[in-house]
C-alpha cells in the first residue's frame, strides 16, 4: 500500500460519509420532533407551495364555518323577534273579532279594543325598530329593499337580493281590475207611466177616489184613496205613502220633470199590469172621476196599468231566498238569508256583511241600471280567488228575483268564468307595464321585475292607479340593504338575504276586499263594524306576510347556512387530509430511517477513528 503523511484517503472518505449520515440524522430528528415531512422549502419546493395553498384554503374554510354560524345566530335573532310579532298579531285578531260583535258591544268596549290594538301596534313598531344583531338593525327595513315613489298610488313593497339600488321610471300599460258578473236582465219593479197633473177643481165637501188594484196590491183586493177639495198634489202623494194598507205595496211620487204623478210597486215584479190605478166617482157633484182625472192625470175611462221599470235600492223582494257563498280556493263558506220585504239595499248589505265576516272574497252592489253586480274582491286574472253563489229559490231566474234561479250556480272568478246563464262575466286584469324599461310581470295590483333583469329583478311595486295611460306614472327610488354573508373561502362565495320591515305601516298591505280606506295595520280602526272587519283582513294578511318572512329565514338557515356548514366540514376534512399527506411526516418510516442513520453514524465515527490511525504506521519506519 502507499503511505503518505499529507493525504489520508480513507479518513477523507470516512469523514464524507460521516458528514452525510450526520445530516440525515439531523433531518430525521427535525422531522420526528416537528411531525412534518416538509419543514423548509428545500425539503420539497413543489410540495411546500401546494401545502401553503391548501393551508390558506383550510384557514378560509374554518373562518367561513364561523361566518355561517354567526349568520345562523343573526337569523335566529330575527326569527325570534318575528315569533313575538306573530303572538301580537294573533292577539290583535282576537280583539278585531270581538269588536266585530257589534250587537253586544258599546262604544266604551270598542274604544278599549282599539286601545289594546294600538298598544300591540306600538309593540310591533318597537320590535321592528330595535331588533338588532350587535348594532345591525334587522327588522326596520334597512336589511332589505326599501324605496320611495313620486306617486302615492305607486309604492315600493319589497325586492330581492338581485334588486339594484337606483331610480327607475314606472310605465303603466294596463291597470289592475277585478272580475265581476252582472245580471243580464235588470231587476224590475212595476210603475205607471203617468200623465200631467192639473188643478184641483173639487169643491166644498165633495171628494173623488183613486182606486188601486192588481195582483201586486193587497192580495188583489182594491184599495181606495180619497181626493179632497183642499188637496194639493203633494197631499195626495203623502196620503198614499202613509196609508196603512196601500203604503205596504205602492209608492207615489213625481217623475223626474215633476209634472206627472207616478206610482211604483214596492216589490220586485216582472208582470206588466200587476199594478193598476183608476180615477173613480166619489161623493158630491164635483167629486167625480172626471175631476179626479183633471187633478191627478189618472185615467177614469180605464185603469192605468203598470209596466216594468228599473228597480231601485228600495225595491223589496217578493220571494224569500237563501244564498250560499263559497270561496272555492280557501273553502270558506257562508249562507245569506233573504226575506220577503228585504229591499235590494238590504240584500246587498246582507251579502256583503256575510261575505266579509266569513272571509269569502266577493261583494255585491246595485248599479244605476237596476242590475245586481257581483265583484270579486281580488284583483287580477289568477284563479286563486274563485267564488260560487247558489240559491235555494224554487222559481226560475227572472227580473223579479236575484237572477240566479233554481239549479243555477254563479261563479265569480278572477279569470271571468261565469256558470249562470243569467249573468255575463268580465275577467279581472293584472297590472301591466315596465320598470326602468325592463320587463315585469303583473300579479293583481303588483308589478314584479322579472328574474334576470339587470337592475329590477325581484322589485315588487303595488300600483293602485285605476286607469292606464301607457305613460310613465311614477319615479321610484330603490335602496338595497340586503344582508350579505361570506360563507366560502374564496372571492364571490357569498350569499345574501333580504329582510323586509315589519313596522305596522308595512304589514297587511297585501290585504284584499277592504271596504274602508285602511291600507295597512297602521290604519286599523275597530270602532265601526266595517273597520273591525277590515282589521281582520289586514291582520290575516299581516300574519301571512310574517309567516312568509319567517319561512324564508328558516329556509335560508336550513338550506343555505346549515347546509353550507355541513359541506364545508366535509371539504375541510378532505383538504386537511390532502395537506397532511404532503406536509406531515410518516412517523414509522422516519423512525426506521432514524435508527438506520444512528447505526451508520456510530459505524462512521468508529471507521473515521480507524482511518486516522493508519498514518501512525510511518512512525515505525522512522525508528
Amino acid at each position: 500500500m502507499s503511505l503518505r503523511i499529507n493525504l489520508n484517503d480513507a479518513a477523507l472518505m470516512a469523514h464524507r460519509r460521516l458528514t452525510q449520515t450526520d445530516s440525515a440524522v439531523s433531518k430525521a430528528i427535525e422531522r420526528l420532533s416537528s411531525g412534518f415531512r416538509v419543514n423548509t422549502a428545500a425539503d420539497d419546493p413543489a410540495g411546500l407551495a401546494i401545502s401553503e395553498n391548501l393551508r390558506a384554503q383550510l384557514g378560509g374554510i374554518q373562518q367561513a364555518i364561523r361566518n355561517s354560524q354567526d349568520a345562523i345566530n343573526m337569523v335566529k335573532t330575527a326569527e325570534g323577534a318575528l315569533t313575538e310579532v306573530h303572538t301580537l298579531l294573533r292577539s290583535m285578531r282576537d280583539l278585531a273579532v270581538h269588536a266585530s260583535n257589534v250587537g253586544a258591544n258599546n262604544p266604551t268596549t270598542l274604544a278599549a279594543d282599539q286601545a289594546q290594538i294600538r298598544s300591540a301596534l306600538e309593540s310591533i313598531n318597537r320590535i321592528a325598530s330595535t331588533t338588532a344583531f350587535g348594532t345591525k338593525k334587522l327588522l326596520d327595513g334597512s336589511s332589505g329593499v326599501t324605496g320611495t315613489s313620486t306617486n302615492s298610488e305607486v309604492t315600493v313593497v319589497s325586492g330581492s337580493v338581485a334588486t339594484k339600488a337606483g331610480t327607475y321610471a314606472v310605465r303603466l300599460d294596463t291597470a289592475a281590475s277585478r272580475a265581476y258578473a252582472v245580471s243580464t236582465s235588470r231587476q224590475v219593479q212595476q210603475a205607471t207611466a203617468g200623465a200631467a197633473y192639473g188643478t184641483n177643481n173639487i169643491s166644498g165637501t165633495d171628494y173623488g177616489i183613486l182606486r188601486f188594484g192588481g195582483s201586486m196590491v193587497n192580495g188583489g183586493n182594491p184599495v181606495d184613496i180619497r181626493i179632497y177639495s183642499t188637496d194639493t198634489i203633494q197631499d195626495v202623494i203623502n196620503r198614499i205613502n202613509s196609508d196603512p194598507v196601500l203604503s205596504r205595496y205602492v209608492t207615489a211620487g213625481l217623475d223626474a220633470a215633476g209634472t206627472k204623478l207616478v206610482f211604483t210597486s214596492k216589490y220586485l215584479g216582472a208582470t206588466d199590469g200587476s199594478l193598476t190605478v183608476q180615477a173613480m166617482d166619489g161623493a158630491g157633484t164635483t167629486g167625480t172621476a172626471d175631476n179626479v182625472t183633471t187633478f191627478t192625470g189618472v185615467s177614469n175611462a180605464s185603469a192605468d196599468e203598470s209596466v216594468s221599470a228599473n228597480a231601485t235600492g228600495s225595491a223589496l223582494l217578493a220571494t224569500a231566498e237563501t244564498l250560499t257563498l263559497t270561496d272555492v280556493v280557501t273553502g270558506k263558506s257562508t249562507t245569506v238569508s233573504l226575506l220577503v220585504g228585504d229591499s235590494l239595499d238590504v240584500v246587498v248589505n246582507k251579502i256583503n256583511s256575510a261575505a266579509q265576516a266569513a272571509g269569502v272574497r266577493v261583494m255585491a252592489s246595485l248599479d244605476d241600471g237596476g242590475k245586481i253586480r257581483w265583484t270579486n274582491t281580488a284583483y287580477g286574472s289568477s284563479t286563486y280567488a274563485s267564488v260560487t253563489v247558489t240559491s235555494n229559490i224554487s222559481s226560475a231566474a227572472s227580473a223579479a228575483n236575484l237572477g240566479i234561479g233554481t239549479g243555477q250556480t254563479l261563479t265569480i272568478s278572477t279569470s271571468g268564468a261565469i256558470g249562470s246563464t243569467n249573468y255575463t262575466g268580465t275577467a279581472g286584469n293584472d297590472v301591466a307595464g315596465t320598470i326602468n324599461g325592463e320587463a315585469a310581470t303583473g300579479q293583481g295590483q303588483y308589478l314584479i321585475g322579472n328574474t334576470g333583469n339587470p337592475n329590477t329583478a325581484g322589485l315588487k311595486l303595488k300600483i293602485t292607479t285605476p286607469t292606464a295611460s301607457g305613460q310613465i306614472v311614477a319615479q321610484v327610488t330603490v335602496y338595497q340593504g340586503s344582508t350579505k354573508f361570506q360563507i366560502g373561502a374564496n372571492v364571490g362565495e357569498s350569499v345574501a338575504i333580504s329582510i323586509d320591515s315589519v313596522a305596522s305601516n308595512r304589514l297587511g298591505v297585501t290585504a284584499t276586499g277592504l271596504v274602508t280606506s285602511a291600507t295597512s295595520l297602521a290604519d286599523i280602526d275597530v270602532t265601526t263594524y266595517e273597520g273591525a272587519q277590515d282589521a281582520i283582513r289586514l291582520i290575516d294578511a299581516a300574519i301571512e306576510e310574517v309567516s312568509t318572512l319567517r319561512a324564508n329565514l328558516g329556509a335560508f338557515q336550513k338550506n343555505v347556512l346549515q347546509s353550507n356548514i355541513n359541506s364545508l366540514g366535509v371539504a375541510y376534512e378532505n383538504l386537511a387530509a390532502s395537506q397532511s399527506s404532503i406536509r406531515d411526516a410518516d412517523m414509522a418510516a422516519e423512525m426506521v430511517e432514524f435508527t438506520r442513520n444512528q447505526i451508520l453514524l456510530q459505524a462512521g465515527t468508529a471507521m473515521l477513528t480507524q482511518a486516522n490511525q493508519v498514518p501512525q504506521a510511518l512512525l515505525q519506519m522512522l525508528r
